[in-house]
């Protein structure tokens, strides 16, 4: 069940695995094109910014080179913020130790994942 909005106790990690924050140039198509999901706004905060703190951890999986609206709140409320580009450089980090036996270089990943993200945001759209 979801906290109830102000609930500050009813949570102590949130994950967003929904499209808002991503760039609308960047989202998948919704079918129908008139249903309220398809509008260019990514909408608003998946949680009211109040009920997060110190004390919360947000895991926000949407990935790009700019922190997500939710992201820049849950950290100026003081939350422990995981970007997307986290959880993919983790995974793929396990995926490598799994197929490897090897210790991944997770410095080396993280630095190219950002690059890479970084290089796709500033590539002209076609």
């Amino acid at each position: 069940m979801p906290p109830r909005p102000g609930d500050k106790a009813g949570f102590d990690l949130i994950v967003n695995c929904t499209t808002v924050g991503l760039a609308a140039a960047n989202r998948p198509p919704v079918d129908p094109p008139d249903h309220p999901d398809a509008a260019s706004d990514p909408g608003p905060l998946p949680i009211d910014p109040a009920s997060l703190s110190a004390e919360k951890i947000v895991v926000d999986l949407v990935y790009g080179s700019h922190p997500t609206p939710l992201a820049t709140i849950a950290r100026e409320r003081g939350a422990r913020v995981v970007d997307g580009l986290e959880v993919l450089v983790r995974q793929g980090a396990a995926s490598l130790r799994i197929w490897t036996g090897l210790e991944p270089p997770l410095e080396t990943m993280r630095r190219a994942a950002r690059a890479a993200t970084a290089a796709d945001q500033d590539a002209p759209s076609t």
